[in-house]
């Protein structure tokens, strides 16, 4: 055979991308595997050329890439069935292509979607009825959805990623989802991506399986803001969450904001050392259910400008040091985010109160 014939599936990948859809080649060749199956005993058609697919067709050097499981089938397709698949061609589009095969690293599965027509649907569709304005604020979720609103405004990149934490049926994916909606509503030109964990790490096993991590990198580098829902369900699975700190450096130098939700709080999961540190360098918020009992609320005297005076001092330290999110004010943040969740339940305060605090931060 000759080896002229071997290509990178990946470069066929990309260049069908620019020439055709891949809706377009998908029906191409189904037309073409219809032609055949009229021409072939069934064992045959079965065999060679159902589990094929067109990966190219280029219409101004003639040449025609299909994809193939393997090193037999692409041999015995280039010696027995290359003219006739050069003969339906004509067929079908009255015109002589060259054929080449190229090996695919699996059989492909029926109706499986091509990587690149997949990564068009990334994002899942938001739920239009998950607003801030339809948010059952309550003195447990108030400074999330305060910090939602301020990302979902300013894209403040001091705090990327935003973390919303809390238990099931706690409302952070409806703040998750409103920021999403609050951002199309005052830019509709915005590119988002919604995605859950579930569906993240089926796009990189598809795009793993091709070799084609770039592509789908690519793709979240076009968003201004990147939702990701249920950030806890790759604990168990480094690859995976050897992707994300990729993504994430990538989105930290395109400044692209990103908000992750988590079931568990995030200081506690089990992910390796650098997506952690990634993870924690922005701002941690918790959702809850119910209000802790009185006993575990300590008494506090801490007063509004005491709050602020906290607020300036970590801004300060933040400057001196030139960081985004030293390591070195973490524990302050923390503290403070203490004292003005005790402040709000102990002392009900407004909206307004909030958003002074977060021009300080």
């Amino acid at each position: 055979m000759k080896n002229s014939n071997v290509r990178s599936i990946g470069t066929y990948l990309h260049l069908s991308q620019e020439k055709y859809k891949p809706e377009d080649l998908k029906h191409t060749w189904k037309q073409v595997q219809n032609h055949l199956e009229k021409h072939l005993s069934k064992p045959s058609f079965e065999t060679w050329i159902k589990n094929t697919a067109l990966i190219n067709l280029d219409d101004l050097t003639g040449e025609v890439v299909i994809a193939v499981p393997n090193e037999f089938a692409r041999d015995w397709l280039e010696t027995r069935y290359t003219k006739l698949i050069k003969e339906a061609l004509y067929y079908l589009t009255n015109r002589f292509y060259r054929i080449m095969f190229i090996e695919r690293i699996a059989a492909i599965p029926k109706d499986e979607f091509e990587l690149l027509d997949f990564l068009d649907t990334l994002t899942l569709p938001l739920n239009p009825n998950r607003t801030f304005q339809s948010f059952t604020t309550t003195h447990n979720n108030l400074f999330a959805k305060i910090a939602a609103e301020t990302i979902a405004e300013t894209f403040n990149k001091a705090y990327n990623p935003l973390i919303i934490w809390g238990p099931a049926h706690s409302g952070k994916t409806h703040l998750l989802q409103a920021v999403g909606n609050n951002v199309i509503s005052e830019n509709p030109e915005s590119e988002i991506i919604h995605i859950t964990a579930e569906h993240f790490i089926n796009a990189v096993e598809r795009s793993s399986r091709l070799y084609q991590m770039n592509i789908l990198r690519k793709s979240f580098q076009k968003a201004n803001i990147v939702l990701f829902d249920d950030i806890h369900l790759i604990e168990d699975n480094e690859k995976i969450q050897f992707e994300l700190s990729n993504i994430m450096i990538d989105s930290f130098n395109n400044d692209i904001q990103i908000v992750f939700t988590s079931f568990k709080n995030p200081r506690e999961l089990d992910l390796f050392a650098t997506l952690k540190e990634q993870i924690l360098s922005g701002l941690v918020t918790e959702v809850e259910l119910e209000s802790p009992s009185p006993s575990a609320i300590q008494n506090s005297s801490e007063d509004t400008n005491t709050i602020l005076k906290m607020a300036e001092n970590i801004t300060t330290k933040k400057d001196e040091d030139n960081l985004t999110q030293p390591t070195a004010v973490k524990e302050d943040n923390d503290i403070l985010i203490t004292k003005i969740n005790q402040l709000i339940q102990e002392q009900e305060k407004t909206n307004e109160w909030l958003e002074k605090i977060f021009e300080k931060l």
